[in-house]
């Protein structure tokens, strides 16, 4: 299945942001629908403003589109995914070290 490259690059994006080591984020939790504190900010500094292949971590397939807000809790990233083609859903548990 191939996904749309939009979404798989803002899944990529966000988690290396927000879980990469040596980040300031990357013992923070992102526990809920646009982050901590709901409002969509993370403790993080200096991000770029333009990504490329070198700011990535890793990178995962989804079984399907991204469907929802990632959840970051200790060393795992929850998400969701929506394949409309099938008609399922998807809760995915990946490793924020290696995807």
């Amino acid at each position: 299945m191939t996904l749309p490259k939009k979404i798989v690059l803002w899944v990529l994006a966000w988690a290396s942001v927000v879980c990469g080591p040596g980040s300031p984020a990357a013992a923070q939790d992102w526990t809920r629908f646009r982050g901590p504190n709901g409002d969509g900010h993370g403790k993080a500094d200096g991000l770029p403003a333009k990504w490329t292949d070198a700011d990535w971590l890793w990178k995962a397939r989804l079984p399907g589109t991204g469907h929802g807000s990632p959840v970051v809790w200790g060393d795992r990233i929850f998400l969701l995914a929506c394949d409309a083609k099938a008609a399922t859903r998807s809760v995915v548990c990946v490793s924020a070290a290696d995807g």
